[in-house]
């Protein structure tokens, strides 16, 4: 039986160009992957956008909300990272998409 999760990392699959999904809790612990994404790759994600909070908090005035995204641009692949809460998932693209 497939968990709610699961359905969920296959519908992201399911995206335009997608060729990786990875989702971890807050304490960078994978909880799901598909496609190209490594699961040892789940602690420097939530690594990641950790640190995005943190640079983009020294921006924000206290009033904002904000939920930074983060991109990483390689020549073949694009990363997008964000957190929901206490889940962060990454999406990895194809960079032809």
């Amino acid at each position: 039986m497939e968990t709610d999760l699961e359905k969920e990392l296959d519908q992201v699959m399911e995206g335009d160009g997608v060729i990786g999904v990875i989702c971890c809790d807050a304490d960078g612990l994978c909880l799901g992957v598909r496609g190209k994404a490594a699961r040892a790759a789940a602690g420097h994600v939530r690594q990641l956008i950790s640190s995005a909070y943190v640079l983009s908090s020294t921006m924000a005035k206290p009033e904002d909300s904000y939920e930074p995204v983060v991109r990483v641009s390689l020549p073949e692949v694009n990363i997008l990272v964000q957190r929901y809460g206490p889940i962060t998932l990454a999406i990895f693209k194809s960079a032809e998409s």
